[in-house]
């Protein structure tokens, strides 16, 4: 069984739905909340298994982790020290997240 997002031309059909929203409802439910239960119980959950293979890869260096933290420094400066966690949160995404940001990396390297 595939999971039907990762082919994006193919139309999801009402079957398809239901049956990723059963299996979400299931695992939503799970009382073992094991690291890698979404993985190890791959039988009970194959459509979200699937979704997991393509959208929870492992990063292969950290790397990526290092930069946010380093943006995040950034962002914590004593002159920001009334930023609210969640305010931090969004600045960081936010920075991470910018597609221009990216574009000058990738003139600079």
């Amino acid at each position: 069984m595939s999971f039907p997002y990762l082919n994006e031309n193919k139309k999801v059909s009402s079957e398809d739905k239901s049956r990723i929203l059963m299996e979400l409802d299931a695992y939503l439910c799970e009382e073992d909340r094991e690291q890698n239960l979404l993985f190890s119980r791959k039988h009970l959950y194959p459509c979200l298994y699937q979704f997991g293979l393509k959208y929870l890869p492992v990063p292969a260096t950290s790397a990526p982790i290092e930069r946010v933290f380093s943006q995040s420094g950034f962002l914590m400066r004593p002159h920001r020290a009334s930023l609210t966690v969640k305010n931090v949160c969004l600045l960081t995404f936010l920075k991470c997240n910018n597609p221009c940001n990216k574009n000058l990396m990738k003139i600079g390297g």
